[in-house]
């Protein structure tokens, strides 16, 4: 039967909002008495199960956030606030520079945001090629509620759902007008400013509803060099890991021995010829040395700017009585960029794909040595700083549609309930890169044929940036701009994603059992992913300074069959108030890999009306997505350690490698005299897609309690214990692992590929099913709502997540046969840009009287350890003492770490971090207005400095900008 909008339907939804809400996001499902003379409520559909019924309690823990909870939190972003939530783990996010796209994800227990199912309003959401939803697509202004499912859900949505489900609710009971105006921006700086607009139209009448959304949202940058802690490589270090690719060039040959070039103030810099550079303008010194290394940091953003625009539009109508049609449709565009300090330029030896080849010409009217230097004997660096920064910018259109007809029907004196469903999503991405180098152009530039060749402009990378020791992009330099116009290139790129997807379903109750009638779902579902990535020619002929990469376009298909069953086994008798059982199977059949099938298996028992006790067993899975089966091959350039350098401790004593290593390199090409010594520790890998890929398998337990006790009314506590073992995990194996796994045992040795003088010039990492995780926790819910007081209603929420427990097991590669795995448990790590932190907690307390409303949010984040990156001459790490050998500190500010075997390994502690933020709103009653004002971090609390984080010396996955953050909205409705 239909869920009309009257005051049955608004009963259901009372009770959602206080059972399964409790105050917002409390998420706490509540034991409800049931009174046989009231009217037997309509049925609904709760998030992890198919099953439409009165009751709203489930064996699976459910998080609701409403939209209320969202506005209090002052954040234009779903993402954004998602990734707030004690269970949220490392994700992308906009802080996100250098690796970013301006996209927003989320992940839930650190398992990777492609292992988490998203849904709008109970259907998939197009993906990217890799599996992730960008929730940027979804703006703040279309969403109701948000519900998150923290169980494994394969059985009852298919893939992906291994981490949990999230069901975005969009506001199909709207009615009215309203407008939104929102202004914010960080205190003393000026910058990260954030509008939001939006304007909202519903109505809704007995035979449908109708609901218009409109919105645009725009989030200026923050710069690095803004910003205390990331304005420098590495905070507190000066510019000792700058890069070694300088402004003003460095040059090392056989020819020549090695050089570094210095500015000369004396020199003849207006004539831009052989005679202006000498080489007396050069020193000899090892390239990168020295503290003329060049800060990027700068010329880096730290908050990545970008504008939203959304149009969204639904609406129902009920055909008959028993019929109704339902459709929705939403476009979102996005513009987001990010900025890179200009290119550094590496030709010849250390050079990556064409610019190895890449010598300088003796006919060059720029080489003052008067020699060829040859690209297989030389290395040149320069960093461009003449052709600019480099600016990456997406244009990203997303277009969703769905329709659907449900309703009721009644056959052998009950009722059921069907629907069927059809959703189309696509994504368009065109991003264009300026200050890339085309590196084919390079060559000719510094070939001796370029000064007869017509059109051909010599390129001048020695004469540096003269006079001027720390330049910023854009100063004028030895390279003109008539040479940068020969020389750059905008790489354009597009690709797309679609989704198409069909379901069936029939819910409803087959017979009675002494407990209760036995309730079902079934049904199918049909869907294709498709997409394709197609790169610039020039990246993708391997020929430009950055990343190449080939195209991708491919698909995958499924076919789906599913059962749900709801058995009640007591009801109302000593001890069980009720007892119910829930059962599940779900049969994919893959074009890709074939067919898997996974089953849930779930308890509720409710001893007394005060407490419910639930229990779940899920079977899980994740289908290998396009981008892993079919995805072009590209480069990445990590930091490596090549254990084959300098492997006879000739520069440094402590790199001297065992004879049997020794060997081992020498069996790869490298020089027995231990002249090779690694360059850059940025070396060139290749990555790319396996199409023999298998699905990842998971098995998820469950086990909690809902207490809300009759002698403290208001208050409401939920616990849930959960383990999550993920089998089959694709993952590459890892640079590093390859390196050293050749030069310990020759294993993988075919995926290295070394230069004339032993240099790792590739290393082939592509995926592949080989690791396992291991997690486990609890989760903690409590809310209490204050009898009313002359002072108004007082409420508190707090949520909390405990992690005990995520091991990872992986081969070990390298290791004599039958050496047992490799074992970590990173709880109470830092990774980088990914924390593993014991605690989070997130309380919220909530004030309201009469037309004034007030918030107080605390966000706190446990402290957490990391190797140092460091050298101890810095001060940042300090050996200390670990009492019960569990690898962690026992002090505030000391910390040691234990390796693979034991080892004490030099570290360092993250602080624990609190944030506090705060909001005030106060409703203009005659005017139907509510004026909003509010801080995030109130107290200015900065990032934890991290010494092994990719860039600004933060964790940017985990913490937030520096800096406060007021803003004001205004709300109006009509």
């Amino acid at each position: 039967m239909i869920t009309k909008r009257n005051p049955l339907y608004s009963a259901v939804n009372c009770a959602l909002a206080a059972g399964v809400a409790a105050f917002g996001a409390s998420g706490v499902a509540l034991a409800q008495d049931q009174d046989e003379d009231t009217a037997e409520l309509d049925r609904i559909e709760v998030t992890g199960s198919r099953i439409k019924r009165a009751d709203i309690e489930s064996a699976s823990p459910v998080f609701v956030i409403q939209r209320e909870e969202i506005e209090r939190t002052g954040l234009t972003s779903i993402g954004d606030l998602l990734q707030d939530l004690p269970i949220a783990g490392a994700a992308l996010n906009t802080q996100f520079n250098n690796g970013g796209n301006g996209e927003t994800r989320l992940d839930l227990r650190n398992l990777g945001s492609n292992r988490l199912l998203v849904l709008l309003n109970g259907r998939r959401f197009v993906t990217g090629l890799g599996g992730f939803v960008d929730l940027n697509n979804i703006p703040v202004a279309v969403i109701k509620r948000v519900e998150i499912l923290k169980d494994g859900a394969s059985a009852i949505y298919g893939s992906d759902a291994i981490s949990g489900v999230v069901n975005i609710i969009t506001r199909d009971d709207f009615e009215g007008m309203q407008a939104n105006a929102y202004f914010g921006q960080f205190e003393g700086e000026n910058d990260g400013e954030i509008q939001s607009y939006d304007f909202s139209i519903g109505t809704t009448s007995d035979r449908g509803s109708v609901f218009f959304s409109a919105s645009y949202v725009k989030n200026e940058s923050v710069l690095a060099g803004d910003r205390r802690i990331s304005q420098e490589p590495q905070f507190g270090t000066g510019n000792a890991f700058g890069s070694a690719g300088t402004p003003q060039g460095r040059i090392g040959a056989a020819v020549l021995g090695s050089f570094t070039l210095t500015t000369d103030p004396g020199a003849d810099v207006a004539n831009l010829g052989a005679a202006a550079f000498r080489p007396g303008d050069f020193s000899a010194g090892a390239p990168g040395d020295g503290a003329d290394r060049f800060n990027f940091a700068p010329d880096n953003f730290l908050l990545t700017p970008q504008e939203r625009t959304n149009i969204f539009t639904q609406g129902t109508y009920d055909v008959t009585d028993d019929i109704r049609l339902s459709a929705e449709a939403s476009y979102n565009n996005r513009s987001s960029n990010q900025l890179l300090a200009p290119t550094p330029l590496f030709l010849g030896l250390f050079g990556s794909n064409l610019a190895a080849e890449v010598g300088i010409g003796a006919q060059n009217p720029f080489n003052p040595f008067g020699v060829d230097l040859a690209a297989s004997s030389s290395l040149v660096g320069r960093r461009l700083i003449e052709a600019g920064p480099r600016i990456f910018n997406q244009e990203v259109d997303s277009y969703r549609f769905s329709v659907g007809l449900e309703g009721s029907f009644e056959a052998f004196d009950r009722y059921f309930d069907w629907d069927t469903n059809y959703t189309y999503g696509d994504i368009r991405l065109a991003s264009t890169d300026t200050g890339q180098i085309n590196v084919q152009r390079v060559q000719e530039a510094l070939s001796n044929e370029c000064v007869t060749t017509s059109g051909c402009v010599p390129l001048n990378v020695f004469g540096g940036i003269p006079g001027n020791p720390n330049p910023r992009a854009g100063d004028a330099g030895s390279i003109t701009p008539e040479m940068v116009d020969y020389i750059t290139f905008v790489a354009q790129e597009t690709g797309g994603n679609q989704l198409r997807n069909y379901t069936a379903n029939l819910t409803g109750e087959l017979f009675e059992l002494p407990a209760g009638p036995l309730g079902f779902a079934t049904g199918y579902e049909y869907r294709q992913a498709e997409g394709f990535d197609q790169p610039d020619p020039l990246v993708a002929s391997g020929i430009t300074s950055g990343n190449s990469r080939q195209p991708t376009s491919g698909s995958v298909s499924v076919d789906e069959f599913y059962i749900e069953l709801a058995v009640p086994i007591l009801s109302g008798v000593t001890g069980a108030e009720r007892l119910d059982l829930s059962i599940a199977g779900r049969w994919s059949d893959y074009d890709t890999f074939g067919s898997t099938t996974n089953g849930k298996l779930g308890i509720e028992w409710q001893p007394i009306d005060d407490l419910l006790l639930r229990a779940t067993f899920s079977q899980g899975f994740r289908a290998p997505n396009v981008a892993e089966l079919f995805s072009g091959q590209g480069d990445s350039f990590p930091n490596l350690s090549d254990p084959c350098s300098d492997f006879l401790g000739l520069q440094d004593p402590d790199a001297a490698q065992d004879p049997s290593i020794v060997n081992n390199c020498i069996s790869q090409g490298v020089p027995a005299d231990g002249s090779y010594v690694q360059a850059n520790s940025q070396i060139r890998i290749t990555v790319g897609s396996n199409p023999n890929l298998q699905p990842e398998t998971s098995d998820s337990f469950t086990f909690g309690f809902v207490y809300s006790p009759s002698w403290l009314d208001g208050f409401d506590l939920t616990v849930d214990y959960y383990e999550i073992e993920l089998e089959d995990a694709i993952s590459t194996v890892g640079s590093q692992t390859i390196l050293n796994a050749c030069a310990n045992s020759l294993e993988l040795c075919g995926l290295i590929q070394r230069g004339s003088i032993g240099q790792v010039t590739d290393v082939l990492d592509a995926g592949v099913n080989v690791a396992s995780l291991d997690v486990s926790g609890v989760d903690f819910l409590a809310s209490y709502s204050f009898p009313e007081t002359d002072w108004g209603f007082f409420r508190v929420v707090w949520d909390s997540a405990y992690v005990a427990e995520y091991t990872q097991v992986t081969p070990d590669f390298g290791a004599p046969a039958g050496s047992p795995d490799i074992i970590q448990n990173f709880v109470g790590q830092n990774l980088g840009d990914t924390a593993l932190p014991r605690w989070r907690s997130n309380v919220d307390l909530n004030w309201s009287y009469g037309d004034w409303e007030a918030t107080w949010g605390i966000q706190y984040t446990q402290a957490t350890n990391e190797t140092c990156g460091l050298p101890v001459a810095f001060g940042f790490c300090n050996i200390g003492s670990d009492s019960d050998g569990d690898g962690l500190i026992d002090t505030a500010t000391t910390n040691i770490n234990l390796d693979q075997d034991g080892d004490l390994e030099l570290g360092r502690r993250i602080g624990g971090t609190t944030y506090h933020d705060a909001q005030v709103s106060y409703h203009l009653s005659e005017y139907d207005t509510r004026l909003t004002f509010g801080v995030q971090n109130i107290f200015d609390k900065g990032p934890p400095l991290s010494t092994t984080a990719f860039a600004n010396s933060f964790n940017v996955a985990q913490y937030r900008t520096p800096g406060r953050f007021p803003y004001v909205r205004v709300t109006v409705d009509f």
